[in-house]
Order: structure tokens, then sequence, then C-alpha cells
């Protein structure tokens, strides 16, 4: 071809050749070959060389940015499976197994306190957790999640013993005076006390396992008053007397929602909220 134009000093026949090694539309072509003005055939010609080269460039733009991204990727494959196998030496990945293994008995061992949907959805999340690279934050978002989960003390309960005596002698142990406060407590635990002796006689009497756990929830104790005032030792003395763990969460100063109902997991670093960490840390 270089030959040929070299040794041709006809500008239409340069023309057609040139133009017969680029891709033209059917419309170019026939714009192109149709006319019989030199000039306007030559600057067309420019033209469409022009075209020619920047769709060269580009395409060879393209073509090294998809061999850098495959570089790239081939590169961090290498890495991973490098890191695999050392830490497949180092035991790494023993470990790993064991805590699946770990989870997986924590899970079948709450599954008798757990409704279907909740047993499914953990397990599945395990499943999903073991097909994860460690390494991912995916991975490391979705362990967070399984271990705050697995650590809410299903079916653990307190043991113990509801007594007005006990919360009495405790009440009048740990504070002086405070009489309106100690007698409305010690009114409210009567009520408990006679509802529970009731829930364990109909319980005997019909024989039904169900009948004593449909005890009446009566009231929620709520203490108010200024700072100092012993809002929170007088429930201290009631969880000593009635062998309850006791958890303070203290709200002064919360201006997100999320820190008590708990946040998203889709956020880095996201917590459960402050009432189920305080499950957590009663353990009951």
């Amino acid at each position: 071809m270089l030959k040929t134009l070299e040794e041709t000093n006809d500008p239409n026949r340069v023309i057609d050749l040139v133009a017969s090694t680029l891709r033209l539309k059917p419309a170019e072509a026939y714009k192109l070959f149709a006319s019989d003005n030199i000039e306007e055939r030559m600057m067309m010609l420019i033209d469409f060389v022009t075209q020619e080269i920047q769709a060269q460039k580009l395409q060879k733009e393209i073509k090294s940015r998809v061999h850098d991204k495959l570089e790239q990727t081939n590169r961090e494959y290498f890495l991973k499976e490098q890191m695999r196998q050392i830490q497949k030496e180092l035991g790494v990945d023993k470990q790993r197994d064991e805590e699946l293994d770990e989870f997986a008995k924590k899970l079948e061992s709450i599954k008798q306190f757990l409704n279907e949907d909740a047993y499914k959805e953990i397990k599945k999340q395990i499943n999903r957790l073991s097909k994860m690279h460690q390494d991912s934050a995916d991975a490391n978002l979705l362990q967070n999640y399984v271990e705050w989960v697995l650590e809410i003390p299903f079916g653990s309960y307190a043991k113990g013993e509801l007594s007005i005596k006990n919360v009495a002698k405790q009440l009048d142990l740990d504070h002086y005076s405070l009489t309106k406060p100690k007698e409305r407590i010690i009114e409210y635990f009567a009520v408990r006390e006679l509802l529970a002796k009731n829930a364990k006689a109909n319980a005997k009497k019909t024989k039904n396992r169900d009948t004593e756990s449909q005890k009446s929830k009566g009231t929620i104790l709520c203490f108010y008053g200024p700072p100092g005032v012993g809002k929170t030792s007088l429930a201290n003395s009631i969880a000593k007397a009635i062998s309850r763990p006791l958890v303070r969460i203290a709200l002064g100063g919360l201006e997100d929602v999320n820190e008590l109902r708990g946040h998203r997991r889709t956020y880095i670093g996201a917590m459960p909220g402050r009432i189920v960490q305080g499950l957590i840390e009663a353990k009951k």
C-alpha cells in the first residue's frame, strides 16, 4: 500500500487508496467517491482519517484500562491467595472454622427459645459468613452482628425470689427515711407476690404449665426527681432484695435515637442499642 502511494502522482488515486482502508459508513463512502472536486474530496478524507485516528486512540486507551484492571484484579487475587495459604500454615483458617462451629453450636443451644423465623435468619447469616473472605469489610460487619446476637441471653432467667420481707429489709438497710417511696415500692411488690401465688395455685388446679406463665405484668415502677435524691440507689436495693441483675442505662445527653435502638448493620462500626447491650451485660 505504501509503495503504491509513493509511486502514484494522481491525487484522486491516492484518495481512493487511502479511503479503501478506512471503515467508512455507506453514506460517507458514497459522498467521497461521488464528488469530482479534488479539494473537497481531500478535505473529506482528512476529516475521515482524523476521526479514525481518534477512534483508534480511544480504543487503545480503553484496552489499556481493561488490561490494567485485569492486572490489578489478578494481582489482588494472587495476594489474597498467598495470604490464605500463609494463614492456613499459621492455623488461622482452623481458628476461623472453630469460630464458625462455635457459632453453630451456640445457635443450636438456644434454638428452643427462638421462633422459627429468627432461627432461620441467624443460621442464614452464619452460613453467609462462612462463605466470605475473613479480611473483607462485610465479613467483619457480619461477624460482629452474629457475635452480638448470640451474646443475648436467650433462655437465661434470674431465679430471684419475690419476698416483701426481703424488699422491706433491704430498703431499710440501705436508706434512712424515704417513707413514702418505700411504702409505694412495698405495695407494688405485695400485689406482685399475691398475683404470683394465685398463678401457682391455678397452675396446680388445672395442671397447665402455661397458666403460671400467664402472670399479670403489673405496672412499671418509675422514680422521678432531681439528681441525688436516691432514685438509682432505690433501684439497686430492689435488685439486691429480689436477687435480680441490675443494668443502668443513662440517657442524659442522648441525641441520636439509634444509640437507644441500635444502628443499621450497613454502617461501619454499627452497634446494638443500649437496651440490647444492657441485656447482654445482665446475662439474664
